[in-house]
Order: structure tokens, then sequence, then C-alpha cells
């Protein structure tokens, strides 16, 4: 599966750019590679970090946007992933995924 990120950077100064830095977390490296080759192409590999890791691990602290492409997840991680975001992303972070988020499954933390 695959995870997104976007962090604007402090006080959304990276916004006014247009975008900002975004990290994918990838666990097969034959995806990653092919994502990075895709970047390249584009001219974005300065924006976009490509990662072989289990989201699990993923730092949310600064995230504004989070994507989540859960389609192949089993119920058990997309329950652990919700979460973890729920715990450690700013309050504002907008969290997208490929299937809808139940209200009981994010629910929020103050940070």
């Amino acid at each position: 599966g695959n995870l997104w990120m976007m962090d604007f950077g402090e006080e959304g100064k990276e916004e006014e750019k247009g975008g900002g830095r975004c990290v994918g977390y990838e666990i097969l490296g034959s995806q990653v590679s092919t994502a990075q080759k895709v970047a390249e192409k584009f001219g974005l590999e300065d924006s976009i970090t490509f990662v072989q890791e289990d989201a699990r691990k993923a730092d949310f602290s600064n995230a504004k946007l989070i994507w989540l492409n859960t389609y192949a997840w089993p119920q058990d991680l997309k329950d652990e992933i919700l979460a973890k975001i729920s715990s450690e992303a700013p309050a504002n972070a907008m969290v997208l995924s490929y299937d809808p988020i139940n209200s009981a499954e994010a629910s929020t933390t103050d940070h």
C-alpha cells in the first residue's frame, strides 16, 4: 500500500511556491524505484521523497495532507495507521483515503 504526506513548511510558506515537500512510503522496493523515476521525469525529485519503509514508522507530526491508498490493506493495518495519524498528526491535517474513513476509526485527540 501507499502512504503520501505533504508538509507545506513553516506557516505554509512552501505553499506560496506552488507546493510543499511530499514523502511517499511504500513497502515494495520496485514501486519506490518506479515512483522515483516518475518524479525525476517530471522534475519533482527535489520536492518528493520516496521511502521503502512500513508506513507505521512514518512521522506524521508535520503532515498537512495525508493520502492513504488503502485498497489492499487489511482492516487491522488501516485501524493502526488511522490511530497513529490521530495521535501524531496536527489537528488541522487532512486525511484522504481510498476507502471511506469511519469516524470511530479516526477519532481525534487534542494536540
